[in-house]
C-alpha cells in the first residue's frame, strides 16, 4: 500500500502498475489481484503471495546459490523477458530483489512501476537531450549497461538481457562485479581489460559453462531457444519451466555469505516511492473504496485468464513497490 496523498506523480504510477500488470499475466510474474484506492486516497496493489521472500535476502543468506538454483532462476526471469519484449515492453529494472520466492521454491517476478514501451524511452531520451540524467530512467542504476547510463542508448531489451547476465553473476558469486562499490554517470560495473570480470574471489573458481553463459547475457542477449542450448542450462526443464518440480533454492553455491556491508545492502532505483504506510485493516472502513481502474478489480476479481497457470497460492500480498 502506498499514501499517495498530494503526490499526484505516485496516485498516476500506482494507476501505471496496475495497467501493466493487468496486460502481462504470465506463471513467472506475480500477477495482479486487486487494485484499488480508499477514501484516503491511498493506493493499493494486491499481487499473488509468494511466501518465501525475495531472491536477494536468500542470496544475503546462503552466500551464493547452486548452479542448478542459479539456472533455474535465469530461466524463468529469461522467458518472462521474452513474454514483456513481445508485448513491446521493456522491464528496466531487473535485480534479485525484485523477484519473489513462492512457498513451494518457484520465482515470480515483481515490481512493474518501471516498465514501459521501448519507443517510449527512445522518445524520452530524444526529448532529454543535453540535460540527460542517468536518474530520469527511474531504475537501479547498477544494473544498466555504460550506454544507458550515459544516454548513448535507451533502454532495450538488449539491457534487460544485460542486467540479466549481472544477475546470474550475484546468484553464482554472491555480488556484484565491482569491487570499489562506486557508481558514476559514466559506468555501474567496470568490465575493463585489465579488470577481468572473473578474476577475482569466487568468480575466479566458475566454471567454463557458467562464464559462457554470463557473456551471452552481458552482450545483450536473452533469447530462450539460444540459451537453451548453453551447457549452463542443461539442467532446466525448458518445456516444463512453471510445472515441474524446481530444484531447492536453497543449495549452497561456492561464495560464502558476504561480510561487507556494501554487498549485503538492498539496491534501491533511483526514482523512490514514498515509504508505505502502516494501516490496520480492521480499523478501516472499506464502504467507499474505488479501483484505480475497472470496477472488477475493487471486487477483487482478477480478469487475466492465465493468472493461475503458475500460481502457488489464491492468497494475495499488500505491495508496496519494492522497488
Amino acid at each position: 500500500m502506498v499514501d499517495t496523498r498530494g503526490e499526484a506523480k505516485w496516485s498516476e504510477l500506482a494507476a501505471q502498475e496496475a495497467a501493466v500488470l493487468r496486460s502481462v499475466a504470465h506463471p513467472g510474474i506475480a500477477n495482479l489481484v486487486a487494485s484499488f484506492t480508499d477514501t484516503s486516497d491511498r493506493a493499493y496493489i494486491v499481487t499473488e503471495y509468494c511466501g518465501g521472500g525475495d531472491v536477494f535476502s536468500a542470496l544475503v543468506k546462503l552466500g551464493s546459490f547452486a548452479p542448478a538454483s542459479a539456472a533455474y532462476v535465469v530461466a524463468v526471469l529469461a522467458d518472462v523477458l521474452l513474454h514483456l519484449h513481445s508485448l513491446g515492453l521493456v522491464y528496466g529494472d531487473l535485480k534479485p530483489e525484485n523477484v519473489l520466492i513462492t512457498d513451494d521454491g518457484r520465482v515470480k517476478l515483481c515490481d512493474f512501476g518501471s516498465p514501459a514501451p521501448a519507443a517510449d524511452f527512445a522518445t524520452r531520451l530524444a526529448a532529454a537531450g543535453e540535460s540527460f540524467e542517468a536518474g530520469m530512467w527511474g531504475m537501479t542504476l547498477e544494473y544498466l549497461p555504460p550506454a544507458v547510463l550515459t544516454g548513448s542508448e535507451p533502454p532495450s531489451p538488449a539491457s534487460d538481457a544485460y542486467a540479466l547476465g549481472l544477475v546470474l553473476y550475484q546468484l553464482l558469486v554472491g555480488r556484484l562485479p565491482d569491487d570499489a562499490g562506486v557508481i558514476t554517470s559514466t559506468a555501474a560495473v567496470s568490465f575493463a581489460a585489465d579488470d577481468p570480470l572473473f578474476g577475482h574471489g569466487a568468480a575466479a573458481s566458475l566454471e567454463p559453462e557458467a562464464r559462457d553463459a554470463i557473456c551471452f547475457l552481458l552482450n545483450g542477449k536473452a533469447d530462450t531457444d539460444e540459451l537453451a542450448q548453453l551447457p549452463f542450462f542443461a539442467s532446466v526443464a525448458w518445456d516444463a519451466l512453471y510445472t515441474a518440480k524446481p530444484p531447492s533454492l536453497g543449495a549452497v553455491g561456492v561464495a560464502k555469505p558476504q561480510t561487507d556491508p556494501r554487498f549485503r545492502r538492498r539496491k534501491h532505483s533511483i526514482l523512490r516511492s514514498p515509504m508505505p504506510s502502516k494501516f490496520q485493516f480492521e480499523s478501516a472502513s472499506f464502504t467507499d473504496l474505488a479501483p484505480i481502474t475497472e470496477d472488477l478489480e475493487a471486487e477483487g476479481v482478477s480478469d487475466s485468464p492465465t493468472r493461475a497457470a503458475g500460481s502457488s497460492s489464491s492468497s494475495a500480498r499488500l505491495s508496496s513497490s519494492p522497488g
